[in-house]
């Protein structure tokens, strides 16, 4: 499958009815999605389904109240070691490359938040103070 432009994250104004959310972001492992609601990190009370396709889910043993942001989190880090002569699989690099190309999309998603220099400045602008 190949890693599509899109959201990284969705915010829902959670009612404290709703119990089941979507997902609209790829997310290839649990581990790769952070789940906050108002402000706190959560990693327990819920569960996800339909990992490792374009859109999954979300589902709240509690209906959540507030503010709910589902977040995509990718380290960036090699979990594959391809070995001398051994399988290679095209749906273990297919994996190995949907997870580089995640991490880049968040690390293009910081960028274009981040605060920038124009291209035209001279090398060596001191430091933005505190």
């Amino acid at each position: 499958m190949s890693v599509q432009e899109g959201p990284s994250y969705k915010r829902y104004a959670a009612n404290g009815v709703t119990s089941t959310f979507t997902i609209p972001f790829l997310l290839l492992s649990a581990s790769d999605l952070q789940v906050i609601l108002n402000g706190v990190t959560i990693t327990y009370g819920f569960s996800l389904s339909g990992i490792g396709n374009p859109q999954s889910t979300i589902l709240f043993s509690v209906p959540p109240t507030g503010d709910l942001l589902l977040q995509m989190v990718v380290t960036l880090q090699r979990r594959v070691d391809y070995q001398e002569n051994g399988e290679f699989l095209a749906s273990t690099v297919n994996r190995d490359f949907d997870q580089l190309w995640l991490a880049m999309k968040l690390a293009g998603r910081d960028i274009r938040r981040a605060i920038r220099v124009s291209e035209y400045e001279a090398e060596g602008i001191p430091a933005l103070p505190p």
